[in-house]
Formats: structure tokens, sequence, C-alpha cells
């Protein structure tokens, strides 16, 4: 049984700590002959030292991943994207944590983050280093030929150049259904909301009430509801506030339309004209969301709505989602949940789903990137990744 580890985003002043683990390790995993006399050292002046790795970070757009235990690095990736290509050129593990699963863990990482929009991720490995090339064939990573990378100083790396797709995840993953949230989703409804609490304060007397109301994102009714009442007091009650709310929305719907978010419309048809069973599952109320889908077309093209109000735990807890995928007739690691916020990924993490991310108004959190299969910057992203 292994310790718990803590895989985290990077920070340019964690450069030294990854530095002095890539100096720790790398003797370790490559200062073997044959390697010319020098390489390795010049590597890790030239591209692992705390500056290059800190001008990685800050001016070269490489996004970092540290793995830590007890407070000691001891993993790290880096990436970047490169047209339709997610790059991964590092990742490094302390070899006593091989068979633990971290080197997994930190590969699923970059892809979550940094992968969505991309069709394939690739990277060079040395041809020398097997431990390597084995992990990355289990992986999923196919060899595309050899590579010579001159590195500067006279020194040439004879490497593999390896690639694994990131496209037909309904084959890969065996997808048979698919359930949305609604709000920060499918529809821009999160900034309207907010913005409602701006005459309910006023209505009644809350100050920063778009503050308070922001820690709501994405939970249900009764959680809502608490955590009002732990700002405001016992004496609150959401019952007043939805009526004022309700009005405004209604009244900034009917004047402007229904706010959909871009390619909502065409991925919810793109996904049922393919024969996908779709549910939504929102710790929204039933009732508003069927009004919001109907207000958008798009009602007849879910076969189950679950809500907050339906079910005993709203998001975090599971129960929509494993309702949902109840409806709709598929075991939960079956079904793809696309939500927008940290609380909602964790419901479907919790479920057994396969949770995917498009952020609205919330960032995913370092804890989020453990649960997720991947994050997209927008729905348009996710077609390339299905099929």
């Amino acid at each position: 049984m292994y310790p718990p580890i803590s895989v985290s985003t990077a920070r340019p002043e964690d450069a030294l700590a990854i530095s002095a683990f890539a100096y720790d390790i790398w003797h370790t995993t490559y200062g073997t002959p044959p390697h010319p006399a020098g390489l390795i050292d010049y590597m890790l002046d030239t591209f692992q030292s705390p500056a290059a790795i800190s001008q990685d970070m800050t001016g070269r757009g490489r996004r970092y991943s540290i793995a830590e235990l007890d407070g000691a690095v001891i993993g790290y990736t880096a990436g970047y994207v490169d047209g339709d290509d997610l790059v991964l050129s590092k990742l490094y593990v302390d070899p006593s944590q091989q068979g633990s699963g971290l080197g997994r863990t930190l590969l699923n990482r970059v892809i979550a983050e940094m992968g969505g929009g991309c069709s394939q991720v690739r990277l060079t490995c040395d041809r020398l280093n097997a431990v390597a090339l084995a992990f990355y064939a289990r992986m999923g990573f196919v060899n595309q030929g050899q590579v010579e990378i001159d590195v500067g100083n006279g020194y040439i790396c004879k490497d593999y150049l390896l690639a694994m797709p990131l496209t037909g995840a309904v084959a890969a993953l065996d997808i048979k259904a698919v359930i949305f949230d609604m709000d920060g989703l499918l529809f821009d409804t999160e900034q309207l909301y907010l913005r409602a609490w701006v005459p309910v304060g006023e209505a009644m007397g809350l100050s920063n009430a778009v503050e308070v109301a922001r820690l709501t994102i994405g939970i249900g009714y009764e959680e809502s509801e608490e955590i009002f009442q732990a700002h405001y007091g016992p004496a609150f009650r959401m019952e007043q506030a939805l009526p004022i709310m309700s009005q405004w929305i209604e009244r900034y719907i009917t004047e402007h339309g229904m706010p959909s978010m871009p390619f909502a419309r065409e991925l919810v048809q793109l996904l049922h004209g393919k024969g996908f069973p779709l549910a939504i599952g929102s710790s929204n109320l039933r009732a508003v969301a069927v009004a919001f889908l109907e207000a958008a077309g798009l009602l007849q093209y879910f076969t189950a709505i679950v809500t907050g109000d339906v079910v005993e735990y709203a998001k975090p807890a599971p129960d929509i989602f494993l309702r949902a995928a109840r409806e709709l007739g598929f075991p939960p690691e079956r079904c793809l949940v696309l939500d927008d916020s940290p609380i909602g990924i964790l419901a479907a993490h919790r479920a057994g789903c396969i949770p995917a991310m498009i952020p609205d108004l919330l960032p995913p959190t370092d804890e989020t990137y453990g649960q997720l299969w991947r994050k997209f910057s927008s729905l348009e992203q996710i077609p390339l990744a299905l099929f």
C-alpha cells in the first residue's frame, strides 16, 4: 500500500525543487554508457536547471505538474500544445515509485489538463531507455520511428518518436450514453443567476449577495440555502429569494432569448443523431430545466431529466448522475458526463461515470484534475475526442 501522493500544478517558485529532483535521478536513469561523455551534465544544465525550468513556465508556455510525497518531489511533467498535438516534453518519476501508478497518474493529468482539442499526444524518448519505452507502450503509445535531435554543443540525442491518439474515445472507453449538466454547460445561465442576485439582495437587504451566490455554483437547493443561512442567519429562506430571481430571469429571457452556449445545440443534435441516449443531470429544479430546454428547443432530444429536487442529495453527491445513468439504461462507467464545475465533476467521479469538464465560471482545481477524464475549452472540441 503506497502512502498518499499529491499532484498539483507547479509554479515558478517550484523550479528549484524540480531541478534538484532532476539532478538526483538523471544520472541514475541516463548516466551509463554508451551516452557520450558530458551529455547528461550538459542536458541538466541546459534544460533542467532552475533558470531553464522557470523560463519554460513563464516565457515558453510550458505547463508543469509536480508530484510530492511528504513534501519531497517524486515526479514531474511538462507539456504544451503544438497545433493539433499535445507535446509531452518531460515526464520523470522517482525510481522508487515505479509500479505505484504514479507515471500513469502524471500522464493522465497532462492529458486531462491540456489534451482537449488535440488529436494526439507525442513525445521523444531515449532509444536506450528500455524502462521508459516499455511504460509508454503499456500506455498505448506507438513507435513512429527514429529521430535525431541536435541539442547544441555538438551533442545529438538519438530518440524514438512516440505518439498516442486522443481521438476515438467512444470506442476506446465504450461510451454508450451522454449526460449533460445544464447551467453553465448548455446555457449561459450561471452569469444570469449571479446577476439576478442583485435585485434579490436589494429586496431582502442582503449585502454581497452575488459573492455569496458564487459559493453555490453547481450545488442543489437545500445546500445553497445552508450557505446563505451561514452568511445571513437562520431566518434566510431560499423560497423568498426564488420568486425575485425567477421574475428577473424570465424577463431577461423574454427580452433577449435563451442564452445558449456556443455549439450546445449542434453537439446535442450530433450525439442524438448518432444514436446516443441523452440525459440532463442538473442541480437546478426540474420545472426550471424543462422550461429552459423548451425555450431553447432542445427538450425533445433528452430521454431523461434528473434534477436536484428529485433525488435525496444533489451534487457533489453522485445521486443525480446515478439516477440519470439508470434511467438511460446503462451502467455509470459507460456514461460520459459533461459538466462545467468542479462540484459537478466530483459528483460524476463519485458516480463512476466518465467526467469531462468544460469550465465556465469556476476553473478546475488540482483535485478536479485527479477526477476528470479530460478538460475542454469549448463544446466544439468534444466531437474530435469522441469519434
